[in-house]
């Protein structure tokens, strides 16, 4: 009644109203005096600005088209576009700005041919199979997420949900064209757009496997946590190739708004703040951007603190995280030069970066060895306690995976039990929580022939070591045992209990 008594107010036809979200949340369809009004379809795909490669184009063009087609729409004015930031994944504009002037139905995957040929004056096979590759994965449903390295440094690293080799694979096919394509500047973009991709993807495989050994080996920790550092000084050097994607270029065009001196120091404070610890304690990294610059000089540097602090530390569980907001600020504040890489041929480091990463593996399963031996457990029935939350079943810590979906239960403590369908010598097990924010995990482990009679063969009821990617592992002497239960006692982060995987071992 509120909104149609201030929009009815407007005299008809003086009005508009924008539905400013329309792909996430159709207002229209819950409000018929906005339909009645006037009103404006838009796609908001971007917040921030950030400049991490995402959007899911058929869902985006699905949505359009069905409100579009709708016979209930009411008085629907046209469609737009409603970002915070452009200049970033140029293929969902042109995919939406082309959808307005349409009546049918786009599949993308067509679309995405026609695109690619009209952005670089050609589109071999190559391309095409390139771009099929990035629908399937960052322009897909599992698209998403902005990687961990760009983020103020904690414990709680993530890797990305989308598939990193048909990234690397798109980006392999897009470089294979450079001989043709390599004059054509959209193409070059796209090529730096893409391999940075897999190259972050990469980074947060290396920090995550850096951070998940510090506790339990120190060779392996100080190996990754030095690949990951030399990933983010040759993101730089990628990004910097391009001038859109250095800071150097944002903090000039901000410092030409200044009459003086004084004036064009501000602004490039403004600049600088704008990029990092814009929006203080709760928004800080929200326009964050994968910039040349940034990534050498506030992100690396940012990063080489926490590792010193957690090298002082000597644990995980020790850990004293530097104040971040504090050193954030007075680099924003500065207006000293910044650390960034030289300007370079876009392809020429492309082909660098393909040359040293091409073949490195980007599963932290592969590098700390955790899938070699996944165990008897897999695939055997599960059951749990009764307190599983939504989509968070049980069987999904017995799916041979040790990341994706997990078993989700509260309020603590709850149990999950898994048949072996057979007795066993079980000598060992190993959990696999889920991690992050230095969260930790009291728990026991038992053991039982018959359901009813149970040996605890794991007591870690006082538990205070942070759950990373590398889980908890546990060895014991062999007991006979057809069934496994883990009872999950607490949570330190909150009520509830998460296990990504547990793997049981036997004696052989």
């Amino acid at each position: 009644e509120r909104t149609a008594a201030m929009l009815n107010v407007a005299p008809k036809g003086k009005l508009i109203v924008l539905d400013l979200a329309t792909n996430e949340h159709a207002v229209w369809r819950d409000q018929p005096a906005v339909r009645d009004a006037g009103w404006i379809y838009n796609t908001l795909h971007n917040y921030g600005q950030t400049t991490n490669l995402y959007g899911n184009l058929q869902a985006y063009e699905d949505a359009a088209y069905r409100d579009l087609s709708d016979p209930n729409h009411g008085n629907m004015l046209g469609m737009g576009l409603t970002p915070e930031g452009i200049d970033q994944n140029p293929v969902v504009y042109e995919l939406m700005t082309d959808a307005m002037w349409r009546h049918e139905h786009i599949d993308v995957s067509r679309w995405l041919k026609t695109y690619a040929a009209s952005r670089y004056g050609s589109a071999p096979d190559e391309v095409v199979k390139a771009w099929s590759l990035l629908q399937q994965t960052v322009y897909g449903p599992l698209g998403g997420g902005r990687d961990s390295w760009r983020g103020r440094p904690s414990l709680g690293p993530s890797v990305p949900g989308f598939d990193v080799g048909k990234v690397r694979e798109a980006s392999r096919l897009l470089l294979s064209q450079a001989p043709s394509l390599h004059s054509n500047t959209l193409y070059r973009r796209d090529l730096v757009d893409v391999t940075k991709t897999w190259l972050g993807a990469l980074a947060d495989a290396y920090l995550t496997a850096a951070l998940a050994s510090f506790d339990d080996d120190k060779t392996t920790y100080s190996s990754y946590k030095a690949k990951y550092l030399d990933v983010l000084h040759d993101l730089d050097r990628l990004m910097a190739t391009r001038p859109e994607h250095r800071l150097s270029t944002w903090i000039a065009d901000a410092r030409k708004w200044g009459t003086t001196p004084a004036e064009k120091d501000h602004m490039e404070r403004n600049a600088r703040m704008q990029v990092t610890v814009w929006g203080g304690p709760e928004l800080y990294d929200y326009a964050n951007k994968e910039w040349a610059g940034l990534n050498e000089d506030f992100m690396r540097r940012r990063w080489e603190l926490f590792f010193e602090a957690l090298e002082r530390a000597g644990s995980t569980g020790a850990l004293q995280v530097p104040d971040f907001m504090k050193w954030e600020t007075s680099w924003a504040m500065s207006i000293a030069p910044v650390r960034e890489s030289k300007p370079e041929d876009s392809v020429s480091v492309a082909s660098d970066v393909f040359a040293k990463y091409g073949d490195a593996p980007y599963s932290v399963e592969q590098m700390l060895h955790l899938d070699a031996d996944p165990g008897i457990a897999v695939g055997k029935p599960t059951t749990d306690s009764g307190g599983a939350e939504g989509s968070g079943v049980a069987t999904l810590a017995t799916d041979g995976k040790i990341s994706g979906g997990f078993w989700s239960a509260s309020p603590a403590p709850q149990w999950l039990q898994i048949d072996l369908q057979s007795d066993h010598p079980i000598n060992g097990v190993w959990l696999f929580p889920y991690y992050g924010d230095g969260r930790y995990y009291q728990y026991k482990v038992e053991t039982s022939l018959d359901g009813q009679t149970w040996t605890r063969v794991v007591d870690e009821s006082a538990n205070t070591r942070p759950s990373t990617f590398r889980g908890y592992r546990h060895s014991f002497p062999a007991t006979n045992g057809r069934y496994v239960r883990v009872t999950m006692l607490k949570n330190s982060a909150n009520i509830g209990v998460h296990l990504y995987e547990v793997k049981v071992y036997e004696s052989k």
